[in-house]
């Protein structure tokens, strides 16, 4: 047996027959390939859906033309607008001590 998984065939067959070990080899690369494929597509799609959430604003025309020179074109400022309110949903946040808080991040 020569290592690939594979007999050979009788003189005068056309096919070559597969071993246990190259049918075990051959399945296992197809799943391997089906899950690799099913994943990148699935993060394709997260990055879209997450990439089409993103609103933007124009912001040029407001601003005036006494602006700095933009050395990066293309870059993308993304402002997150919030509340620091702990009243309602927030409470549980809340420090009774005073000073500085810490949000926990649950990752």
């Amino acid at each position: 047996m020569s290592g690939t998984g594979r007999r050979r065939a009788p003189e005068g067959a056309g096919k070559v027959r597969l071993t246990w070990r190259g049918r075990i080899l051959m399945w296992s690369a197809g799943v391997c390939s089906a899950l690799l494929l099913g994943g990148a597509g699935v993060g394709a799609w997260l990055h879209q859906d997450l990439n089409d959430n993103i609103q933007a604003a124009d912001l040029d025309n407001k601003l005036g033309g006494n602006r700095p020179v933009n050395l990066s074109p293309g870059s993308k400022n993304i402002l997150v607008v919030g509340s620091d309110s702990r009243d309602g949903d927030n409470a549980k946040y809340r420090r009774t001590g005073g000073g500085s808080w810490i949000a926990p991040c649950r990752c």
